[in-house]
């Protein structure tokens, strides 16, 4: 019954849910039958009598916990409570839209086990990732939209089962990227940050032969940054918005041979000829998503979008694609069209 309620609270923030009363919950669940219950119960003792049923124990085997927006504060005795209890079993924790921050995080040392650590939106520092020496089986971490920096990256740079991270409006600029290239298991990084530039994807070429998943939304990555991309050639996913990348650019990204999915938005220095050189390009044989909002291009990149074989999505919103070529691609072809004229209200495609 305990964690039913647990998953609801993961997407309507809950403030009455606290870490303490987890930790009491679980504590209660687990504990022993009581001495005293033969005694309460005379009829029931000796030897013929039936042993009353053993509690739920599953509490303690608890491998997955989500507090998601819950009223959880940053440390205190429930934090200890809970680490104490489940640091055998617990392999996923997620306290994103918390106030979980440096020294909540410095009281989960006991739990080892962990594979995954959620913390988007919660107020850690770089002095509470002096935890991550403790949690070394960590496989998965979300740092987005916290205070981390620098620094910060020297302590998860430790953590080297690692295969995907999070640091989206973070601190963390080229030093970081500099820490982290020991993490060669890494297959998906999210480094949109404002800090981080081209220098980033020249220092991280240590993980390229590794990385799938790449997201640079917001970064200053111009054309220097983006003659490093070719030797990423695992990328499937590439998000390089932001505004820096123009035509010559995209002929890089064009050089991707397993591309899936790309976003370009939000870069009004890409025209039709951005369209032709994915179009010509190594990843076209694969490329099956494309965002492309927010650019220049027009209507005469459509007859190139519909003989891209494997593509079956495409974003249009805020270019200068006409609404009637839009429709007729919609007609004329299988993809799916996002569309919506400059200046119409829509949200994010």
């Amino acid at each position: 019954m305990l964690v039913a309620p647990l998953k609801n609270h993961t997407s309507r923030r809950n403030p009455r849910v606290t870490i303490r009363g987890v930790a009491t919950a679980i504590l209660r669940a687990t504990a022993p039958w009581p001495a005293t219950a033969a005694a309460a119960h005379p009829s029931a003792a000796g030897p013929s009598a039936a042993s009353p049923p053993a509690p739920p124990l599953g509490c303690r085997k608890l491998a997955s916990l989500k507090l998601r927006d819950c009223g959880a504060p940053d440390g205190g005795r429930g934090f200890e409570e809970l680490a104490s209890i489940l640091a055998g079993s617990l392999r996923s924790l997620d306290l994103s839209c918390t106030r979980v921050g440096s020294r909540g995080l410095l009281q989960l040392a006991p739990l080892t086990g962990l594979t995954e650590l959620l913390l988007d939106m919660c107020p850690v520092t770089d002095s509470g990732c002096q935890v991550f020496s403790s949690l070394a089986n960590l496989e998965h971490l979300d740092l987005s939209d916290t205070e981390v920096g620098n620094a910060g990256a020297f302590h998860i740079s430790k953590l080297r089962r690692l295969s995907r991270l999070g640091l989206c409006d973070t601190d963390v600029g080229d030093g970081a990227v500099a820490a982290l290239t020991g993490l060669t298991r890494l297959t998906a990084l999210n480094l949109d940050a404002r800090h981080v530039s081209d220098e980033a994807l020249h220092l991280a070429l240590p993980l390229a032969p590794h990385l799938k998943e790449l997201d640079l939304y917001g970064c200053k990555v111009t054309l220097r940054g983006a003659l490093a991309l070719p030797a990423y050639r695992e990328l499937t996913h590439l998000f390089l918005c932001g505004g820096w990348a123009t035509d010559r650019s995209v002929l890089e990204v064009a050089k991707l041979p397993k591309l899936q999915h790309l976003s370009l938005a939000q870069n009004p220095r890409l025209s039709d000829v951005s369209v032709r050189m994915l179009a010509g390009g190594a990843c076209a044989a694969t490329l099956e998503a494309l965002n492309l909002t927010g650019t220049a291009v027009g209507d005469g990149c459509l007859p190139l979008l519909a003989g891209m074989p494997a593509l079956a999505v495409v974003a249009l919103s805020n270019t200068r694609v006409t609404r009637g070529a839009a429709e007729s691609l919609r007609r004329t072809t299988k993809l799916v069209v996002k569309f919506s004229p400059p200046g119409a209200t829509k949200g994010p495609e």
